[in-house]
């Protein structure tokens, strides 16, 4: 009996297994009820006023995206959700 047949499939393995976990960490997901994507964090000026507050923390709006901090990774929603509250920046500013 030959080995060949099984280092052809570890080889194949190799090599696939690796792109499919890639593939399983980028891409859509649903946050809190909500379709988003994950995403790079975006620029530094995006995240220091936000735009709206929601149960897990705030949703920063810039260029049409709706970007929030879920879980420790970066997302943006397809839609703003229906949960958020605009926040008064005005507001926040005096404390």
């Amino acid at each position: 009996m030959s080995n060949r047949p099984i280092a052809s499939f570890a080889r194949i393995a190799a090599l696939v297994l690796p792109a499919s976990f890639a593939l399983g960490c980028a891409g859509y997901a649903t946050v809190d009820g909500y379709d988003a994507e994950y995403v790079d964090p975006p620029p530094p000026a995006v995240v220091e006023t936000p735009s709206y507050r929601v149960s897990d923390g705030y949703i920063y709006e810039a260029n049409g995206h709706y970007y929030h901090q879920h879980a420790g990774r970066w997302v943006t929603y397809r839609r703003l959700p229906h949960e958020a509250v605009r926040v008064n920046v005005r507001a926040r500013a005096r404390y």
